[in-house]
């Protein structure tokens, strides 16, 4: 393969990757031999079924300049036991055909119920007033990769649906959105027209089974599945939240996946040469805003600050020229002055340095 390109690796969520380096002993160079396998062999998968893996990007990495909303809704106001269906069968026509995103879902569920309802109230814009008694009267549906007239089309959706609580912008951390990141999951990917989801693993490869059980046709959507391995490592968005000590294996596998033998973020410098500094700078859209770093050094110092806690994303390498490449989506700013920048990097661990190539 001369040039593997990887949108996203979830081994936070999906425990395999880590199963089978602990179980069967696998060495850095086994795994980076594994995940090579497993990008080829779903990148194939998608290609037979009619879906191009490059055009996936949007729904599986976050987007510095599109939206994240969590729609919230009062399940005890609901006489249906599978109550997510009548929410998808009004959130499924009000999708953008023309762009992709990965829904996510699940109950709001967790044991410290205080908490819960604290870091609920402070972030929901509520339609109607409700009582809350437990979180997991709540069902939350998440989607990614919005503008603003995608969030309007998709609240207007529900307009009048008594059950429908109101919505949480999810573009910015918050105490909330990190308690998502460890309670709900991907359901399916809206690509445009075509809906992929996860299948059995020992389900056919070229049949497409519906496992979350929408009415997916009625709304003009063709359904594509893949087996629930690769779909859990490859195909999962991640809603961010900070990477806590003693949890970076989900970056340790990415940048397995770009080198055999890796070395740790937290080991590497961040470079970022003074013709690279004053071009960011003086271009518009590139760089970070006046007064967050005034020079190289404060540059660099900040990205290295905030990479350590991110995910990787965008992987690429090109073994033609030993080249690898990865993105980090960094939040900054604070407040209502917040906003988020993609950081183009190159990794050298040979050099036991991180390359800064641009920030967008």
């Amino acid at each position: 393969m001369t040039k593997l390109s990887i949108h996203t690796i979830n081994a936070r969520d999906n425990i395999m990757l880590e199963v089978m380096r602990s179980y069967f002993g696998v060495s850095s160079a086994g795994m980076h031999r594994e995940i090579r396998g497993m990008v080829a062999q779903t990148v194939r998968l998608l290609d037979e079924k009619g879906i191009d893996y490059k055009k996936l990007q949007k729904a599986l990495v976050p987007q510095p300049n599109r939206r994240e909303i969590a729609l919230i809704f009062d399940t005890l106001d609901m006489k249906e036991s599978f109550y997510a269906l009548p929410i998808h069968e009004r959130l499924l026509p009000a999708l953008h055909r023309k762009s992709s995103r990965s829904i996510l879902h699940g109950d709001y569920i967790g044991k410290n119920q205080d908490a819960m309802f604290e870091n609920l109230v402070e972030v929901l814009q509520p339609v109607r007033d409700v009582d809350y008694h437990h979180g997991t009267q709540f069902y939350i549906v998440y989607v990614n990769n919005l503008t603003d007239p995608m969030v309007n089309a998709l609240t207007k959706a529900f307009d009048g649906y008594h059950p429908y609580v109101g919505c949480v912008d999810t573009t910015f951390s918050s105490p909330f959105k990190t308690h998502l990141s460890f309670t709900i999951g991907t359901s399916y990917i809206q690509h445009r027209n075509v809906i992929v989801s996860q299948h059995e693993d020992d389900a056919p490869p070229d049949e497409n089974w519906n496992l979350p059980g929408f009415p997916f046709e009625d709304f003009g959507y063709q359904l594509r599945s893949i087996a629930g391995n690769p779909f859990g490592v490859l195909l999962t968005y991640k809603i961010e939240r900070p990477v806590y000590q003693g949890f970076e294996e989900d970056t340790e596998f990415s940048l397995n996946a770009l080198h055999a033998t890796p070395l740790k973020l937290s080991d590497l410098e961040v470079h970022a040469s003074p013709e690279r500094f004053e071009y960011l700078q003086a271009t518009p859209g590139h760089g970070v805003r006046q007064g967050e770093a005034q020079s190289t050094a404060e540059l660099t110092a900040l990205i290295k600050s905030k990479i350590v806690q991110n995910y990787l994303y965008d992987m690429t390498h090109d073994s033609d020229w030993n080249v690898s490449r990865f993105n980090v989506v960094l939040e900054l700013g604070e407040g209502a002055t917040r906003y988020r920048v993609r950081a183009g990097l190159m990794y050298q661990p040979e050099a036991g340095r991180i390359e800064l190539l641009t920030l967008y």
